[in-house]
């Protein structure tokens, strides 16, 4: 079932699709001699982007830097600051013109031209008005719970930017490790061995700067705190005070910390130290400073320490009032720099309560769906949405979402979220992000999170930007496939279609680069996580299932032996998936067997075959 406008057949397509498109009759094809204007605040931008339209183009797109009007056969890229903000004009007549309501803006309008390029040098004349629906359009990575390289947070930078996303969130810290190393005497011995020192993490927030995107950094405070008190026990509870130092969340250990103590001014001045340490090596615009998880309201009133430090603040005080009001001194305390601060919802649920955050901070609510955070923008508070039920990717342990009801499991299905969900409006909502958690991960790399993140990354880009659906998620995930990566970052060649099919042979020999595969539905079609307690279950289950542990086979002679090429050992989505080869390779031949062996029917999967074009 599709809800929602469908594309318009005449619309050039791209990702994220264009809100609207007014045709022209006619194709422009730039020639040999076709240049870029630029004016001096565009002509960084233009050339991050230049070398991919020369490939693209052939021409030699000499940069001319002045008025940057637009000239018959030419490109023309400015500001025009009366533009949506990250909105663009874009106008295809005798030359290409592209004007931003700011310097995103003009970046977007360049991917828009290159993937127009990618799919044909004959421009279609016509124009729009681009611009995203959505203020903010975010991710987050949960660094806390496991690191990731400095190479893949940048690889991610470029996709992001290519997405049109605008927000990278790094949860920095949790229960099992602190991420980020402040190099003073107070705070040398707090990160994990593995973490980021500030350098690092300023140049990812730079990086992300230049792609036009916020890098907020997270220090999750006064719970998920454990990694804090191992560094500093002084944090800690009073031993008897047992429920304070343990977490009913069921990672942590035991009495070894999950809230800190922030009755005692020492403890307040020691994690401010180190908040304001990465708040000031970062340079970000916001810091979201956790709020999250502590326990629950019975649990809190026992605490003598708590709830004596809250009716020393005030008689009517209740317990959580005092954590309360230490979030707002460390608002206060960024606010004085001018920066802003975010927290999770979870406070609004925490009884008996006397207070509430201050409206100034922006609160990421992670209700169970999206109407749950009503509350929040009745109560005047701004607000990003992440509902866990449909925004959330935590795929836990190797290989990925397991047989079991575990609550902690929890799918983002692109077929839902592109086909069926529609992204509210209110003037207090700024947007949405997904999250990728690492619950229980234990010893998995970067790619496992990739694997299981990316399709709903493609998926959630075109929808908060706001254009018109195609038909299906299956045929966006075609033109996602079509167009290609970032050319900040993708370094292959262009791909083709070479043979569709569980088994192909190839005339003669073909350099193999990847493979498409769509699992079949199963008898009675797709149950999507988000109707299953945010997991797969079922018959949805069981097709999947028969494809985990697939594995590509090739030939590399017409009457050579089968070879082992690649594995794909994690859950596949209900919609084209795509895997690289590691290697590039001519081969003869190229098949798809299960776990046992055998080709896999076509009634269980539809593949796709990709050669060097």
């Amino acid at each position: 079932m599709t809800f929602g406008n469908v594309a318009d057949e005449g619309a050039p397509l791209v990702v994220p699709a264009l809100r609207q498109w007014i045709a022209q009759d006619g194709a422009l094809v730039l020639d040999d001699g076709a240049r870029v204007a630029v004016t001096a605040e565009t002509a960084d931008e233009v050339a991050r982007y230049r070398s991919e339209l020369v490939r693209l183009t052939g021409a030699g797109l000499a940069v001319r830097t002045g008025s940057a009007k637009p000239a018959p056969g030419d490109i023309s890229v400015r500001v025009e600051p009366q533009l949506p903000a990250e909105g663009y004009l874009f106008r295809i007549s005798d030359g290409v013109d592209i004007a931003g309501g700011d310097l995103a803006g003009v970046a977007y309008g360049l991917q828009t031209l290159i993937q127009l390029l990618r799919r044909s040098p004959e421009l279609p004349k016509g124009h729009t008005l681009d611009y995203p629906t959505q203020r903010v359009r975010g991710a987050m990575l949960d660094l806390g719970r496991r690191y990731w390289s400095p190479d893949y947070l940048r690889e991610l930078l470029d996709d992001l930017e290519w997405r049109r996303f605008n927000r990278l969130h790094l949860h920095l810290t949790d229960w099992n490790a602190v991420r980020v190393h402040v190099d003073s005497p107070e705070y040398r011995h707090v990160a994990a061995e593995q973490s980021y020192d500030l350098a690092e993490l300023h140049e990812i927030v730079a990086l992300g700067r230049a792609h036009h995107i916020d890098v907020i950094p997270e220090i999750d405070l006064p719970s998920h705190a454990t990694a804090f008190v191992r560094a500093n026990p002084a944090l800690a509870f009073p031993a008897d005070e047992h429920t304070m130092n343990s977490s009913e969340f069921g990672e942590s250990p035991a009495d070894e910390g999950w809230t800190v103590d922030i009755t005692r001014a020492s403890n307040r001045r020691w994690l401010n130290g180190f908040v304001r340490a990465v708040a000031d090596g970062l340079d970000s615009p916001s810091v979201h400073i956790g709020g999250d998880e502590w326990q629950d309201g019975e649990i809190l009133e026992a605490s003598s320490t708590l709830l004596g430090h809250a009716r020393h603040l005030d008689p009517g005080y209740h317990a959580v009032d005092g954590l309360l009001d230490y979030l707002e001194e460390v608002r206060r305390l960024l606010a004085a720099d001018g920066r802003d601060t975010e927290i999770w919802s979870w406070w609004e649920g925490t009884s008996p309560r006397t207070t509430s955050p201050s409206r100034d901070m922006v609160i990421l609510a992670w209700s169970q769906t999206e109407h749950e955070i009503d509350w929040f923008l009745h109560s005047g508070y701004r607000v990003i949405s992440t509902p866990f039920e449909s925004h959330y990717i935590t795929p836990l342990g190797y290989p990925g979402y397991p047989h079991s009801d575990d609550h902690r499991a929890r799918c983002a299905d692109p077929r839902w979220l592109y086909e069926q969900w529609e992204p509210r409006r209110h003037p207090l909502l700024l947007g949405y992000q997904y999250c990728v958690w690492a619950d229980m991960s234990g010893d998995v790399d970067d790619a496992y999170f990739e694997w299981y993140s990316v399709r709903t990354r493609q998926v959630l880009a075109d929808r908060l930007w706001g254009g018109a659906r195609q038909r299906s998620v299956d045929e966006f995930l075609d033109l996602v496939d079509e167009i290609g990566h970032s050319p900040l970052g993708d370094r292959r060649g262009a791909t083709r279609v070479a043979d569709r099919g569980s088994v192909v042979s190839f005339a003669e020999p073909l350099v193999l680069t990847d493979l498409r595969f769509r699992p079949s539905p199963p008898a009675g079609g797709w149950v999507t996580p988000y109707e299953s307690n945010g997991v797969w279950s079922g018959g949805s289950l069981e097709r999947l299932e028969q494809l985990r542990g697939a594995r590509v086979e090739v030939c590399h002679t017409s009457d050579g032996q089968w070879q082992h090429a690649l594995d794909l050992p994690l859950l596949p989505f209900g919609s084209w998936n795509a895997a690289a080869l590691p290697e590039p390779a001519k081969v003869a031949a190229a098949r798809l067997v299960g776990s046992d062996g055998t080709p896999l029917p076509a009634s269980v999967v539809d593949v796709e075959w990709l050669v060097e074009r």
